[in-house]
């Protein structure tokens, strides 16, 4: 087999180990800091080894994922962490939205009603900071800018779909549906509740999202 058949095994096996310790991370700490700091270093050696043409700024949006994983694992200072992790998240999401723009060749053929499927990802987003705002405190504007990102990340994903093929079309819009399900769990466990397996959820997302979209921009 060739790397390129191996890697995405090796990342889906990783991946698997990761999210089942994420179950319990007191109990399987060892096991996540072993695991997480591979996934993103092998989707980008997936993408490299894959294509035909390497594609940096997808190498510097998983650079970003990889070291937004890292930060939020690291033990210490919980808040600064997290807010590092935030940032380097948010890197993620931003060079996402310039691949997903890049591919429209001319806003004019995109369809009005195409601009429309954006609006349940406006609502959600209006809805949900309204449901996280009384625990974010001191959070509120960091918030506020990622929520906005990862809004505009969604609907750029959906904007490519007159200019890409039905199948990378489908892959990074769901990634980008499935990345924001993740981030949305992971904001209500932080600011609202803990839910039970909610870091089992969010890894699971969040990994599926890196790879569907990472898939999707391969074809």
């Amino acid at each position: 087999m060739e790397p390129s058949q191996i890697i995405p095994i090796v990342f889906g096996l990783v991946a698997l180990v990761n999210i089942g310790a994420s179950a319990n991370e007191k109990k399987n700490k060892n096991i996540i800091y072993l695991t997480k700091p591979l996934l993103m270093p092998l989707l980008i050696s997936y993408h490299v080894l894959g294509s035909p043409e390497v594609n940096f700024w997808l190498v510097g949006a998983l650079v970003g994922g990889f070291f937004g994983d890292v930060f939020l694992m690291l033990p210490g200072e919980k808040e600064h962490n997290f807010l590092l992790g935030l940032v380097a998240f948010l890197i993620n999401h931003v060079l996402y939205i310039v691949i997903f723009i890049a591919a429209i060749l001319d806003f004019e053929l995109i369809p009005v009603w195409l601009y429309f499927c954006g609006l349940p990802y406006f609502v959600f987003c209006f809805f949900y900071y309204r449901l996280l705002a009384p625990g974010l405190g001191e959070m509120k504007i960091p918030v506020i800018v990622y929520i906005t990102v990862i809004l505009c990340m969604g609907v750029s994903a959906l904007l490519r779909l007159p200019f890409v093929t039905p199948l990378s079309f489908w892959l990074v819009a769901g990634g980008a549906f499935v990345f924001i399900t993740s981030d949305s769990v992971l904001a209500f466990c932080k600011f609202k509740r803990e839910l039970r397996l909610g870091h089992m959820t969010v890894m699971a997302t969040y990994l599926a999202a890196q790879f569907m979209i990472t898939q999707g921009l391969m074809f």
